[in-house]
């Protein structure tokens, strides 16, 4: 009963990495391989239950673990059919050969595709393999398809029922959409160049259900207008400044995330004044923060503020305060972010478990500032909550994410408040390295006998 009712979970999202040790992981790819191979029934049967399958960390440059990559894709081809409900296929940091496609075109459950960077070494086609055109959606991030394999690219894509497509590469956009329409498509995220600025109003025309946009690298020409009939019910927008001035008014544009670095100017704000139900979330760099001006969104909800790194400040229990200096309150969010980088280094890391610093600051500066804001959050890891006796209080929105720093080894001397970080880990999980390095929040009474 336990396994009835647990392998169809537990399976459900594979992955195989060879980050750890290429020849243990290899070894283990070509078993189950062998074992699907050779029809046993109970490897067929967990297969039959993955949905969501990774590959990741297999490098072009380690022969050893490519030896066991290729050939585990190789047998793959005979084994592919026991993937029946295979719906997610991801790689990363793998080299993407014929074999890929090969082995893709015998699971036709597959919808979505997602590359990462990966190095495509293609050298033949697909010829006639018999394939039907399936995945809805597809991203290849950081990966470069040569143009040859563009015709191969389009077809395994569903245009008709294509619902998500993030490319870093505009040619590879333009040829997957082959000039046709695609009404279901609700989500795109491309770079755009100025020289292919002129090309945008035809290539958007013909996606009247879009969504969200994400546009890289776009310094738009001030010559290319967008019909406001043109994506017309486009809600999330990303972009730089330049190019939501043009496509924001005479849409139903709430959410707007700000690339680039350029100082807002009154013209983006007559702008996004001229969405036809008002912003309600922007997400910006720290430096566009002074500039922003209350009564231009009294309508905004949610602030998300993306500052640079913290640890690049002499004292940086001071950058977060400064950070929030400005000349007039912002009265409408009742919701704001923090988006410290936790990866950016390890000052940034450690600043977003200071839960006194981040207290101090929200008790003398919030209030001013965000007078309406009754949530706070710090990189989406920890929130603040205001009481009704407008006391904040800390908690933890992603565990899995805190803990992770917490296990840190460069992590020291965590300031905790009420127990709010303490609670994340068990007495038995921390060794007495942990409590020296996290500090005395963390330290490990004895129970009493």
């Amino acid at each position: 009963m336990f396994c009835v009712e647990c392998q169809p979970r537990l399976f459900r999202v594979v992955q195989h990495s060879g980050t750890s040790d290429s020849a243990q992981h290899g070894r283990a790819l070509q078993l189950w391989s062998n074992l699907l191979k050779e029809k046993d029934p109970r490897s067929a049967l967990l297969a039959g239950f993955v949905q969501n399958y990774t590959l990741s960390s297999w490098y072009a440059n380690d022969a050893f673990a490519q030896c066991y990559f290729t050939a585990f894709l190789e047998r793959r081809m005979s084994t592919a059919h026991h993937f029946i409900k295979l719906k997610t296929f991801k790689m990363k940091s793998c080299q993407i050969s014929s074999s890929t496609f090969d082995v893709l075109a015998q699971i036709p459950s597959v919808r979505a595709l997602s590359f990462d960077g990966c190095v495509p070494n293609i050298e033949s086609s697909l010829g006639d393999t018999h394939h039907s055109r399936s995945w809805t959606r597809f991203i290849a991030a950081q990966t470069f398809f040569p143009s040859e394999c563009y015709p191969m690219l389009s077809d395994f894509i569903d245009i008709d029922g294509l619902e998500y497509l993030s490319v870093d590469d505009w040619s590879l956009a333009c040829a997957i959409l082959e000039g046709r329409r695609a009404n279901q498509l609700r989500e795109l995220c491309i770079p755009i160049d100025v020289s292919q600025a002129p090309e945008v109003p035809n290539f958007l025309e013909r996606m009247p259900n879009l969504t969200r946009l994400c546009v890289r690298n776009a310094l738009w020409s001030p010559d290319t207008c967008i019909p406001s009939h043109i994506v017309p019910r486009l809600q999330q927008l990303q972009g730089s400044v330049s190019f939501l001035n043009k496509i924001v008014p005479g849409r139903p544009v709430t959410h707007i995330t700000i690339s680039g670095i350029a100082i807002l100017q009154r013209p983006f704000a007559s702008a996004a004044k001229l969405s036809t139900v008002g912003i309600r979330s922007i997400c910006l760099p720290q430096a566009h923060f002074r500039t922003l001006h209350s009564d231009d969104f009294p309508n905004l909800e949610s602030l998300i503020i993306r500052p640079g790194c913290v640890g690049r400040s002499r004292l940086y229990s001071s950058a977060f305060p400064s950070a929030l200096d400005r000349d007039s309150p912002l009265s409408s969010p009742t919701l704001v972010t923090y988006a410290v980088d936790p990866t950016c280094c390890w000052i940034c890391a450690m600043w977003l478990l200071d839960l006194i610093t981040q207290l101090v600051t929200l008790s003398n500066k919030v209030p001013a500032i965000f007078p309406h804001a009754t949530r706070f959050r710090m990189a989406n890891i920890i929130e603040w909550r205001r009481d009704p006796g407008q006391t904040w209080v800390p908690r933890v929105l992603s565990r899995p994410a805190a803990r992770e720093l917490l296990f840190r080894r460069d992590m020291r001397d965590v300031s905790d408040i009420d127990g709010c970080l303490r609670s994340l880990l068990r007495d038995d999980e921390l060794t007495v390295d942990d409590r020296l390095r996290l500090g005395n929040d963390f330290i490990v009474h004895d129970v009493p006998g």
